[in-house]
């Protein structure tokens, strides 16, 4: 009996920290795929199949520019390789007959190897004519239309794949005691008014020590079609 009174008062001291509620934390959900596409050219936009809301797949043609000088420039390069190889071979066999000195030859050689980079470099730029689709998902926002001009650099697309989420929460760097990866919460979701169980899947690598909180990442425990990004709610969490 006499350890029953200091095992009684320790348990009632417990009580008012063990009964104090985890302080509410927001959340959001965010893409794990998500970019914004720029222009790698200066040119007249001839395609822009997508509106906003839209959906696309890998590979899928986004936007297509008006290149009709970059295609007469790969034409013409591959045309002045195709002549360079012919004459390297007639060299090849002019020397073999001793017609024509090594050297004729080394040049036929580095004119067929300059008039390739042509080419290769003709192509390069060509290819900037198309933009594809480099993950399956939706177009967010236009930043430019068909027919109009843009710079290099300009922006054109906000894109996002929607198929994965993240939510991300800023909550107590207290928590860090007993929060790990892989630790169970509920995402109570405001517009479908649904929840969502899911996990952490990895915690910030950096307190922040103004505030005392540290961002945390989590993913959902199984595919929910009617999410969208930028949807937010409560973050239920218990240690």
């Amino acid at each position: 009996m006499k350890y029953a009174l200091p095992i009684l008062l320790a348990l009632a001291a417990l009580r008012p920290a063990l009964a104090e509620p985890l302080p509410a934390v927001r959340a959001q959900l965010v893409p794990v795929h998500a970019t914004l596409i720029s222009s790698e050219m200066a040119g007249r936009i001839a395609e822009l199949p997508l509106r906003e809301g839209e959906r696309f797949e890998a590979g899928a043609t986004l936007l297509r520019f008006a290149c009709s000088e970059q295609e007469s420039r790969l034409a013409r390069a591959e045309a002045t390789l195709t002549k360079k190889q012919r004459t390297l071979e007639v060299n090849a066999r002019l020397n073999k007959m001793q017609s024509i000195s090594k050297l004729e030859l080394d040049i036929s050689k580095a004119e067929v190897d300059e008039a390739a980079a042509d080419v290769q470099l003709a192509q390069t730029l060509n290819k900037r004519c198309l933009i594809k689709a480099p993950f399956p998902g939706r177009v967010v926002e236009r930043h430019a239309q068909r027919y109009q001009s843009v710079s290099e650099g300009a922006p054109l697309l906000d894109i996002l794949d929607d198929s994965q989420f993240e939510i991300e929460a800023i909550v107590p760097s207290q928590w860090l005691q007993w929060l790990q990866p892989g630790h169970v919460f509920t995402l109570d979701v405001d517009e479908t008014g649904k929840h969502y169980e899911a996990r952490i899947a990895r915690i910030g690598a950096r307190v922040d020590p103004v505030s005392q909180s540290v961002k945390i990442y989590g993913q959902l425990q199984t595919p929910a079609p009617e999410l969208l990004a930028g949807m937010s709610g409560q973050l239920q969490i218990t240690p």
